[in-house]
């Protein structure tokens, strides 16, 4: 008997299954009574992580229903609409203040789209496709992995990625995606990955965070502006992608090492920001890299 394989059952769906459908499939299941206590093991870090917060604008039972989207087949939701024709695109992507992007590419300068582990983040890379936008996303192995090898979108604008690897490897990663800001292409990378150079831990809520300056060092070698970018996933199985202001550049006469800890701080306060404002959005290992934090 053939051996289940997860991650090509995931490819088969991500092929064969149109968002729309999967998209409704994945709503209902998660309205019938009781599927939060089947999938009570998945959902303890976000009951966890909500308690910690303390009073939210949103019932805790509300978080954890949101958290399911997430949860369950996030990754077919990327290559799923990564995939879809540009009408279903359209229909269930909102991108919101896209001119933050597209100003500082027309006055010239060079841009760094700063995603988080954070709803549907990662999917940032296909809406600037969309738009025409020359795109370079810098990814670690398990998150192009993740990609099931999507080249395109569903209406045919090509997707690039560049290898973020380990050692030396990550150096050379690095000094790719260097270039291609010097090309005038946008580099959209995490800025809360394990990987990047300049680690740092600092406060985060009632604990400590691990956050890389490799944005920050690339920024300020290139002169790129950095704008946060947070993509949140609706229970309808909406998307919205949000892009934020441009991070502060630091003051000029500040060291780099003083300078690269400015901008990660500023970042770090953004993604807090985030945590605090919409807990279900955060991915399951992310808060539990955190709750590690606390013991």
């Amino acid at each position: 008997m053939r051996r289940f394989n997860k991650d090509s059952a995931k490819r088969v769906l991500c092929q064969k299954l149109p968002y729309p459908a999967g998209t409704r499939l994945l709503w209902m299941a998660a309205q019938l009574p009781g599927v939060t206590q089947i999938l009570r093991a998945r959902l303890r870090p976000i009951a966890t992580l909500t308690q910690l917060l303390g009073q939210s604008r949103m019932h805790p039972d509300s978080i954890q229903r949101r958290h399911l989207g997430l949860a369950v087949l996030g990754s077919w939701r990327y290559c799923a609409l990564t995939c879809a024709p540009r009408q279903v695109w359209e229909h269930w992507v909102t991108v919101s203040a896209l001119e933050r992007i597209t100003d500082p590419l027309k006055s010239g300068k060079r841009v760094i789209v700063l995603n988080s582990h954070y709803g549907l983040g990662h999917i940032a890379n296909v809406a600037l496709a969309r738009e025409g936008i020359d795109t370079v996303s810098l990814l670690t192995q398990n998150r192009l992995d993740s990609t099931y090898g999507v080249s395109t979108t569903g209406s045919g604008e090509p997707l690039h990625f560049i290898e973020l690897g380990r050692g030396a490897f990550q150096l050379q990663g690095l000094a790719r995606a260097r270039e291609a800001l010097e090309q005038g292409r946008v580099l959209h990378l995490a800025g809360d990955g394990g990987r990047g150079g300049n680690p740092m831990t600092l406060p985060f809520l009632h604990g400590t965070r691990d956050l890389r300056g490799g944005f920050a060092s690339l920024a300020l070698l290139t002169g790129a502006e950095v704008i946060p970018v947070f993509s949140t996933l609706e229970p309808s199985g909406r998307v919205q992608i949000e892009f934020e202001p441009a991070l502060a550049r630091p003051d000029a006469k500040l060291e780099q090492r003083e300078a690269i800890a400015t901008m990660v701080r500023a970042y770090g306060k953004r993604l807090e920001a985030r945590w605090r404002r919409d807990p279900s959005q955060v991915l399951a290992d992310q808060i539990r890299q955190y709750l590690d934090t606390l013991e």
